[in-house]
């Protein structure tokens, strides 16, 4: 199959997806829009076809992915209809509601961002593809001080948070993160 991981950022998941499933991938691409995280990726794993690229305009030929992935990114639906083949799904990871709630509570507590809601998201992914499988999947997961400061600065929770804050929170014997997602696979509506 061709795979195509859109938003693929340094690489990681599409690495272990091919490697799980070997032989059964021909060709596999990561596409991400950030140079820096796409030139990780291209040093970390060079067995893969790594692309800078725009997700709303893919330098890909028309009707000929298997499979696209989509994890915790941006979608462009008219472009990945455009890409996939007949028979070809996409595969959606999006937030629920208990994503990094404990991020969430400590530094947004009583805002908007406290709470999380991927309605709009789900709807909008309804609008353009036949849902054949959904499943929610939700974990803890236990975290190391260094590992804490690493989520913190890599999730767009933690862009505006101050350095004092950030120690804050590392201090807070906070030691489990919630993982909350929904997996949605679907395939292009007919035209």
């Amino acid at each position: 199959m061709t795979l195509v991981d859109a938003g693929s950022g340094e690489g990681s998941p599409l690495f272990q997806l091919k490697t799980e499933l070997g032989d059964k991938i021909q060709f596999a691409f990561g596409l991400d829009i950030a140079k820096e995280g796409v030139r990780q990726a291209a040093r970390d794993y060079p067995d893969i076809i790594w692309v800078t690229a725009d997700l709303a305009n893919c330098p890909l030929q028309s009707s000929k992915i298997d499979v696209i992935l989509n994890f915790l990114s941006p979608a462009s639906y008219d472009e990945f209809a455009r890409l996939l083949n007949q028979d070809g799904i996409l595969i959606k990871v999006v937030p629920e509601t208990d994503y990094l709630k404990e991020v969430r509570q400590f530094f947004y507590q009583g805002t908007e961002r406290s709470a999380y809601s991927n309605e709009k998201v789900t709807d909008r992914f309804r609008e353009h593809f036949d849902v054949l499988n959904e499943q929610r999947v939700t974990v803890k997961k236990q975290l190391s001080k260094q590992e804490l400061l690493d989520l913190i600065e890599m999730t767009p929770l933690g862009f505006d948070i101050s350095e004092q804050k950030k120690q804050a929170f590392l201090e807070a014997e906070i030691t489990e993160i919630t993982i909350d997602h929904r997996v949605i696979i679907g395939r292009k509506k007919p035209q």
